[in-house]
């Protein structure tokens, strides 16, 4: 039996990026189910603790106790430290952060041939060009999903946009973002459809395979990649299953016919620029007594928040 080779390299790194809720977190574990790909849970740090000032005279241990203060390193909940030998061999941030990952894998996943590093954190897309500039090589994949998808899945969390309008507006934004990237780098970004992957999995993970330069291997169509933090697993209760098509016109059964109308009011040209059918010819604006209740609404539901967490301590 093969043992763990502690002292694997991984060569590249695969970002996803999109706008949140589209199924960043999916499309990574469909790729980290591959033997040679290893994705880790969302590492906003990787940019949050990023410090250009601070690179002329980098020290990869202070450095690494900044990283490991942060709520989304302790979120990856794994054991990771690093020997004076090993701090000495760390020539830069990126470096650093390959090696964190490299830590991740011995301390959760145990694989073997590791070589990409894949990351689905959704901020990437507005991080594209220092991403580049950190892995020269890099390889993207800008996921795009139909908005009403998108806004009834943030319907189910507790933070994020709320209001039809503010929904539209953030998924327009980031849909701004990586189309802006795949102009400036068209060789290294990849545009993949959420509904694609669910329609015609096989065959859209074997278009993504090419791309990153892998054999594609059939057991990744178990989207099982991903170690989902118990912090997230509310949030990402279908990571881990297989490509549903019914999840594709889920959102129709979860919003409402006015929130669908007012969704497409915002973003109808955009939705048919995509291929995606609308619901309504003229959908109607909001109007001022919606924003009223809509508002009042958000506050009651935060101010119960408050006391529920009250009670909780």
């Amino acid at each position: 039996m093969s043992t763990l080779n502690k002292d694997q390299k991984i060569e590249n790194a695969i970002f996803i990026i999109g706008c949140d809720r589209s199924g960043t977190t999916f499309l990574g574990s469909l790729i980290g189910a591959h033997s040679q790909c290893i994705v880790t849970p969302e590492s906003q740090f990787k940019t949050d603790c990023y410090s250009e000032e601070e690179q002329s005279f980098f020290n990869p241990q202070k450095t690494f106790q900044k990283i490991k203060e942060t709520k989304r390193f302790k979120i990856w909940d794994a054991d990771i430290s690093f020997t004076d030998t090993e701090y000495d061999k760390i020539k830069n941030y990126p470096d650093l952060i390959l090696k964190i990952v490299e830590k991740y894998n011995i301390n959760k996943q145990h694989k073997k041939s590791v070589k990409f590093w894949v990351d689905h954190t959704p901020i990437n897309v507005e991080y594209v060009d220092l991403l580049k500039s950190f892995y020269p090589n890099a390889k993207f994949l800008h996921i795009i999903r139909d908005g009403r998808g998108v806004a009834a899945s943030f319907k189910n969390v507790t933070w994020g946009p709320k209001s039809m309008y503010d929904i539209a507006n953030f998924w327009l934004t980031k849909l701004a973002y990586g189309f802006a990237y795949e102009r400036k780098y068209p060789q290294d970004i990849l545009s993949v459809r959420y509904e694609d992957i669910l329609e015609n999995t096989e065959n859209t993970i074997k278009k993504i395979t090419d791309f990153i330069g892998i054999d594609y291997e059939p057991n990744m169509l178990e989207a099982n990649g991903l170690i989902v933090p118990t912090y997230t697993k509310h949030q990402h209760e279908l990571v881990g299953q297989k490509a549903d098509k019914s999840r594709i016109k889920a959102w129709a059964k979860t919003l409402s016919e006015r929130e669908i109308e007012l969704f497409e009011y915002k973003t109808r040209n955009m939705l048919h620029l995509l291929g995606y059918q609308t619901l309504f010819a003229k959908p109607g604006r909001e109007k001022r007594h919606e924003r009223i209740t809509f508002v009042l609404t958000q506050k009651y539901k935060r101010f119960l928040n408050k006391w529920k967490k009250r009670l909780k301590l």
